[in-house]
């Protein structure tokens, strides 16, 4: 799946563009300027549009009065929908067996939790008390989310997913001592 991706033509159009060339010149902004960071930040906006549009039916079309309670309600619907398109997109966690699915969920939701939760409470703060403009709030609440949740999501499925697919790899590796003697009985 991951192959596929990163050959498709609008990955390769980015990947070929000038600034995209530059940045993987860079020693230090090439370490940010692989598959997993550009995916996790697809996936952030998709994650980010779901927030919004459930923020949005909840606290404009139905007329819940309560922001907090509107951003709750977003909030459960953008981590669901994050924690599969990162599982599938962007950390590579190929394992759908329930117990990896579970590990990897808790502590995906863990580590979004203290921001979630953070987010709420600005919201709960300057929206519902204060009365600022709340559809404000919540655009500039999630950039303070966005940069927290890469870091505590990629940290959840390194955490999670050692039970998957790292102990598959280390089973299909051969053992140093193979080549080796290949190579020198050939000369």
């Amino acid at each position: 799946m991951k192959d596929r991706i990163i050959h498709s033509r609008p990955v390769q159009w980015i990947a070929g563009l000038r600034i995209s060339k530059k940045l993987q010149e860079s020693p230090l902004l090439s370490r940010f300027f692989n598959y997993e960071f550009i995916a996790y930040l697809v996936v952030g906006v998709l994650t980010t549009a779901v927030n919004y549009v459930v923020f949005w039916i909840f606290s404009g079309l139905l007329g819940i009065p309560s922001s907090a309670v509107c951003n709750i309600i977003a909030f459960v619907f953008a981590v669901t929908f994050a924690y599969i398109a990162n599982k599938i997109f962007v950390f590579d966690s190929p394992s759908w067996k329930s117990g990896v699915v579970w590990k990897e969920f808790v502590a995906f939701v863990g580590t979004r939790a203290l921001s979630g939760a953070i987010e709420t409470l600005i919201i709960w703060v300057t929206c519902d008390i204060l009365g600022w403009n709340k559809f404000l709030m919540k655009v500039l609440t999630s950039i303070f989310v966005i940069i927290v949740n890469f870091f505590t999501s990629r940290f959840s499925f390194k955490i999670a997913g050692k039970l998957g697919k790292r102990k598959d790899e280390t089973a299909k590796e051969p053992e140093s001592g193979e080549n080796e003697t290949e190579e020198g009985s050939s000369t």
